[in-house]
This record gives C-alpha cells, structure tokens and sequence, in this order.
C-alpha cells in the first residue's frame, strides 16, 4: 500500500507482491509452512515456532517420497561443506533439498 492506503495492484489486495514497508508481525497473522518453502524445516523447526504460534492445521502424507536424485545428493553434499558466510551469502539458495510434502498453518499467539 502507498501512503494513501490504496493497493498498488487492487486485484491482488492480498498478495505479498504489494510494494511499500512491511507490516510488523501481529498476534492473529497467519504463517504458513509449505513444502515449496527455500528454508529447510524439521521437527525441531516445527517444534521452536509453537512457542510464538499456534499450530491450527497440518497434513500428514505417511506415504510420500522426497525428492530424492543425483542433483539432490550433490546439493546436500556441497551444503555439507560450506561455510556460515558461504551459506548467509546465499550461495545455495533453497535451503530445502528434498521438499517433505507436508503443510502446516500456524497463527501468532
């Protein structure tokens, strides 16, 4: 939003892709964990974001098979190998390499 507080692209009024500042995180705001996300998540991950967030939904997908091939192996064989400077640089951007398929959606407390 401008400062106006008109939508630059009034057929997307709920999209990420509005230009301006960001709005601060407020309680009730909705986070949303995807498979498709560039962050690699595990239970711990899961576990640390219910102490600010309510887990409201989840899916469990018991017979699923990550994304598991040559390119994935090289990626988690590299990532093994670099730095924390290397990794903040962003020098393998998805951090997610074998895309567990499940969803979680979590409110702020």
């Amino acid at each position: 939003m401008d400062p106006q507080h008109t939508y630059k692209y009034p057929q997307l009024p709920l999209s990420v892709y509005q230009p301006g500042p960001l709005f601060s995180i407020q309680r009730g705001d909705y986070l949303i964990v995807s498979p498709e996300s560039l962050r690699n998540y595990d239970r711990e991950y899961i576990e640390n974001l219910k102490k600010d967030y309510d887990l409201i939904f989840y899916t469990q997908s018991p017979l699923s098979v990550p994304l598991v091939g040559l390119k994935t192996f090289v990626k988690y064989l590299l990532s093994q190998e670099l730095s924390p400077t290397q990794k903040a640089s962003g020098v393998i951007l998805n951090e997610n390499l074998l895309h567990w398929p499940d969803y979680y959606v979590f409110v702020r407390k």
